[in-house]
């Protein structure tokens, strides 16, 4: 596929979804035995990610391109970090864990977020982040990254 650039062991990569709307980021509050799960699609995103195996390696090399039907953790990965995010075009609250939820329950945690964020209304009602987990599908944008303010 043209395009396309070797990947190699302990460089660093820019790294976004191939197609549009296909980065996802969530993250998981908890309070007790409820379990509260935020998944936001992101028009796009992008992560630096430094291959530190050569199964990394692998994974960024496979899924470089149009790959329908990939799907990347991001967490596969040992050395990666958040370089931006943009455009939420979509949030949906899934509400798990052992506790039995109501209808009620759910629709005032659904009506809050009409006029605040997710992380307010958790802060507010106690919740604890236990951080986000991000993944990619349809492929992989690569390109080598030439660090922060260098063209």
């Amino acid at each position: 596929m043209s395009g396309e650039i070797k990947i190699e062991l302990g460089k660093q990569y820019s790294v976004s979804a191939y197609w549009k709307k296909r980065l996802v980021e969530a993250e998981t509050w908890v309070k007790g035995d409820k379990v509260i799960v935020a998944e936001v699609v992101w028009r796009n995103g992008t992560f630096i990610i430094t291959p530190e195996s050569q199964d990394e390696v692998d994974v960024l090399q496979e899924n470089q391109g149009d790959h329908e039907d990939s799907l990347i953790d991001i967490d596969v990965f040992e050395n990666w970090e958040m370089d931006s995010c943009f455009d939420g075009c979509a949030e949906d609250l899934y509400f798990q864990g052992a506790h039995e939820w109501t209808e009620d329950e759910e629709q005032y945690i659904e009506e809050q977020r009409e006029d605040e964020f997710v992380s307010t209304i958790m802060d507010e009602q106690e919740f604890d982040s236990e951080g986000c987990e991000y993944s990619i599908q349809g492929g992989l944008e690569i390109e080598e990254f030439k660090g922060y303010g260098n063209n």
